[in-house]
């Protein structure tokens, strides 16, 4: 499966998500466990070395250094952050959204687009999602903002995207997520899901979820969790614990199995 580039946006390819729009991490507003442990950061045995000599508990943190954190592929995020905003500004990002569109309803019609495989909203990619929809491209994203969120919704009101068509959101936690911003990323996937959902990420035992209370005891679906993610690098994998194994991300865990496949992130059938 190999990427593709349409009107300078780079639509990337791997075997597990299949076609994703990966955007730089300037768009991200990270948690605290985030910024330390981001997927999409290299990170190497002496940059923890160092982290550790300057008082950072690096607990759990594991060298990095997946396709994902390539240099080439870092160029690649921030280029396409460039052309969505220079879109966005000019003026032409209904052409892009068409152009873009129209190759997926011709080659790409049974497949489901991965937004922010790197990356989160921000105003430009919002309102290219909305366009996507529009022109019948389906689409899942993860998001830690819950006011683009709602941004992204009011943009598909505005265009009339059928309600089936809109993009599907989950809200991304983990363990150093705010209270506050877990209960806005609940009223806004509900909103603009029908369903309350989210993916949490689990880092070792001893880790607290949310509103710190131990993982293990925390109710997943109460609170609109359909997924876990054991943290993970090329060179380590954590596994959530048995209780919760039923939450997990069944390709993260190691099974071969495909987003479309599984679709346990996303699709109202769950």
């Amino acid at each position: 499966m190999s990427s593709l580039i349409i009107m300078g946006l780079t639509i990337s390819a791997n075997s597990k998500t299949g076609k994703s729009i990966n955007v730089s991490r300037k768009s991200c507003r990270p948690t605290a466990l985030c910024r330390k442990r981001c997927y999409g950061e290299k990170i190497t045995l002496e940059d923890i070395a160092r982290m550790e000599a300057a008082g950072i508990d690096v607990r759990c943190l594991r060298p990095n250094a997946g396709p994902i954190t390539w240099d080439k592929s870092q160029e690649t995020y921030e280029r396409n952050f460039n052309v969505l905003q220079a879109a966005y500004k000019e003026g032409w990002l209904d052409e892009l959204a068409a152009e873009v569109s129209a190759y997926w309803i011709r080659h790409q019609p049974e497949e489901v687009l991965r937004g922010n495989g790197l990356g989160d909203l921000w105003p430009p990619l919002c309102d290219f999602y909305a366009r996507l929809a529009m022109h019948g491209v389906p689409v899942f994203l993860f998001s830690r903002k819950a006011e683009m969120i709602s941004r992204l919704r009011e943009t598909c009101n505005l265009l009339e995207v059928e309600y089936d068509r809109r993009p599907w959101v989950i809200g991304s936690v983990d363990p150093s997520t705010e209270k506050e911003d877990l209960s806005k990323l609940q009223t806004e996937t509900l909103r603009m899901n029908g369903q309350v959902t989210l993916a949490a990420t689990w880092y070792d035992p001893t880790d607290r979820l949310l509103w710190h209370e131990p993982l293990e005891n925390w109710q997943v679906h109460e609170a609109g969790v359909r997924v876990i993610f054991g943290y993970h690098t090329n060179f380590h994998h954590t596994r959530v614990p048995q209780a919760l194994q039923k939450n997990e991300c069944p390709a993260t865990a190691g099974l071969k199995t495909t987003c479309r496949e599984c679709r346990k992130c996303f699709g109202r059938h769950a």
